[in-house]
């Protein structure tokens, strides 16, 4: 393991050259609209597909979670129609059931839950273990898919001691980002970014990244969008230097 002096820790041993080509990215959830923006602004095709389209920019409104277990269960899902062998996906999984700070509501002892009964508390319990294990299933199916089709996979997730893809998970993420207020993000918020199918460039870039770093608790709902969704947003300027240092390690 080495780790770069911004704090990043890398764990992939061989470093890889550029991959530019004229395979489609495909942006699946959300937020990696984001990512979708700095591909195009490196000459690749991309696109991004969600259930939701709040933020206008959705190409492909598909359920995702349902398309992927299509796919898993059966084959010929309409989304795997599109995505070819040789494609990239970028995920921004949902990540609200794996996150650590669930284990405080799980074991009642959240504030809010404060006057809950017990028996209150094991119905949470309940609730709690099947969506996440609903989540759990989707995604490792996506890999699974991804691993048998030789399809380019990159997965994005929340970093903690306790967050359920670092404990309990068999596959290690290729990329752990401790501070991304340091390029350019919104937040700190340390990071996972698991790759499939191929290895992460390590380009150092000597671009200078503007500072956009908030406080989490500075954080409000605005323009029409919820705590919760503006407190997961990535920044533009975080986004074009992920693309830039580990996909196409532009120096």
């Amino acid at each position: 393991r080495q780790r770069s002096p911004s704090g990043m820790l890398r764990r992939v041993e061989r470093i890889t050259h550029k991959i530019r080509t004229n395979k489609m990215w495909h942006c699946f959830f959300e937020q990696s609209g984001t990512f979708k923006r700095s591909f195009i602004r490196n000459g690749e095709q991309a696109e991004d597909y969600d259930i939701l389209n709040d933020f206008g920019q959705t190409e492909n409104v598909i359920d995702l979670f349902r398309e992927i277990e299509i796919e898993y269960s059966a084959g010929g899902s309409e989304l795997f129609k599109r995505v070819k062998q040789g494609d990239g996906v970028f995920a921004f999984f949902p990540c609200t059931e794996f996150e650590a700070q669930k284990n405080m509501l799980v074991l009642g002892n959240n504030y809010g839950q404060k006057k809950w009964s017990l028996e209150k508390k094991l119905e949470y319990d309940i609730e709690w273990i099947d969506k996440m294990s609903r989540n759990y299933k989707v995604l490792t199916h996506l890999v699974l898919i991804c691993i048998r089709r030789n399809i380019r996979l990159i997965v994005e997730n929340p970093k903690g001691a306790e967050q359920i893809l670092h404990s309990w998970w068999a596959a290690r993420p290729a990329i752990i980002d401790y501070d991304r207020s340091a390029h350019g993000d919104f937040f700190k918020k340390p990071t996972m970014f698991f790759f499939f199918c191929f290895e992460p460039t390590f380009a150092m870039s000597c671009k200078m990244y503007q500072k956009e770093r908030m406080r989490v608790n500075d954080v409000r709902a605005k323009n029409g969008k919820s705590r919760k969704v503006n407190k997961s947003l990535i920044s533009q300027t975080y986004a074009d230097y992920f693309v830039d240092t580990f996909i196409f390690g532009t120096k």
